[in-house]
């Protein structure tokens, strides 16, 4: 009965024993199996996460080009409405703002452009009794408002004695033209009231601008050149601007050199960076090299960032003596940005000696986020203060690389 039982447990493990082969067989290609599926599941996600990333690149495109085409609808929106607004620029205004009677001197210009002539007389008055480099542009305005408000005697009257008190006035030319359309209009002395409607007159000439550029041009630089109030030549010069014709080049070119009304030069060097084109800036070269007047360098600088000629800039910044123009030239560097806006900007700080204009690079690299520049700099910057500057941008940077240095500089 043992034996029986004996044998019988032997038979079973026998035949157990294929089945336990055949399983331990079986292990390894299910684990291949299972890596294989694993490998397909990571292949089949990593080619969707692609797809996704294609399509997101897609739609950043495509939400790029759409804000692109709008921001050109609100440039065309706004080229329009500037030829009916008078232009105000915060910046050209402070770039020759102060100064005895400027104030005055603004406002009688407001009073000019709304014909409220008396007004207008009674502000430039204020400027010529406060004296100063004004007084010469104060007369003359104060002469166009008499004249426009039928008072010719008194314009020629004064447009004498502008010529006697001021023979090197740069406003001469402006009085001589208007001298003679005063002595013109003499003879029939017309009504405050009867005054031709410039903004039908600048209609007209920005439609004809478009159509029929050729005949608009020599229009246009009548009106700048000669006796006109201060709102519509700049509306012309705006107009003039959008031509874009070599004549027209030549005539902004002329009005930015301060060769005609004063008043209109910081105007004439920002609309000549809207007339595109190497040549366009080469006049700005040009005039910058050759003028010793900072605000009419600011302006310019500030034409060549708003053109993205980063090499006129960086020029400027190597050649320049005065220290503010050479931050100015920086601040426009930075607003182009990209890798050649930083390679030049570490260039200046190598060679710069000035703390301020230094202050201006680290203060662009810092707004840039560029804190594998900001590290080289402080690095081999011997300057303690400049050195400290660096380290208060970094510190407001979340990187691990600005982290990593700031922690080298406590483990010294």
């Amino acid at each position: 009965m043992k034996s029986t039982m004996a044998w019988g447990l032997l038979g079973a493990a026998l035949l157990a024993a294929p089945a336990w082969s055949e399983e331990g067989d079986a292990e390894p290609a299910e684990k291949a199996e299972r890596k294989r599926e694993a490998a397909e599941e990571a292949a089949r996600v990593k080619a969707e996460e692609s797809r996704a990333k294609v399509e997101r690149a897609r739609r950043e495109s495509e939400n790029a080009r759409r804000v692109s085409e709008e921001a050109r609808r609100a440039s065309e929106v706004e080229r329009r409405r500037k030829l009916f607004v008078r232009p105000q620029s915060p910046m050209i205004l402070k770039l020759r703002d102060g100064g005895p009677g400027w104030a005055s001197y603004r406002r009688g210009q407001e009073c000019l452009d709304a014909g409220k002539w008396d007004e207008a007389m009674a502000e430039l008055d204020k400027v010529i009794a406060a004296g100063g480099e004004r007084v010469d542009a104060a007369t003359y305005w104060k002469a166009y408002a008499l004249h426009r408000a039928g008072r010719r005697s008194d314009a020629l009257a004064l447009l004498d004695a502008l010529e006697k008190d001021h023979p090197e006035s740069r406003w001469l030319p402006q009085a001589r033209a208007l001298e003679i359309e005063v002595k013109q209009a003499s003879g029939h002395p017309p009504s405050p009231e009867s005054q031709t409607d410039d903004e039908l007159k600048l209609m007209a000439l920005d439609a004809l601008a478009r159509s029929d550029p050729e005949r608009a041009v020599p229009l246009l630089e009548k009106l700048l050149m000669g006796p006109g109030s201060r709102k519509l030549q700049e509306r012309a010069l705006f107009v003039l601007a959008q031509s874009g014709s070599p004549k027209a080049r030549e005539i902004m070119g002329r009005i930015a050199r301060g060769q005609s009304n004063p008043d209109l030069q910081m105007d004439a060097v920002r609309n000549l960076a809207n007339i595109r084109g190497p040549e366009s800036l080469q006049v700005l070269d040009d005039i910058y090299r050759q003028t010793t007047d900072a605000a009419v360098k600011k302006a310019i600088l500030h034409s060549f960032a708003e053109a993205g000629a980063r090499d006129r800039l960086y020029a400027a910044v190597k050649a320049e003596k005065d220290p503010q123009l050479r931050r100015s030239a920086v601040k426009g560097i930075v607003m182009l940005g990209g890798r050649p806006s930083e390679e030049m900007l570490l260039a200046v700080y190598d060679a710069e000696s000035d703390r301020d204009v230094k202050r201006e690079v680290i203060n662009g690299l810092g707004a840039q986020g560029n804190v594998a520049a900001l590290i080289g700099i402080a690095r081999k910057e011997k300057d303690t203060q400049l050195k400290k500057d660096i380290v208060i941008r970094l510190s407001s940077v979340k990187s691990k690389e600005a982290t990593d240095y700031l922690l080298e500089i406590l483990e010294k």
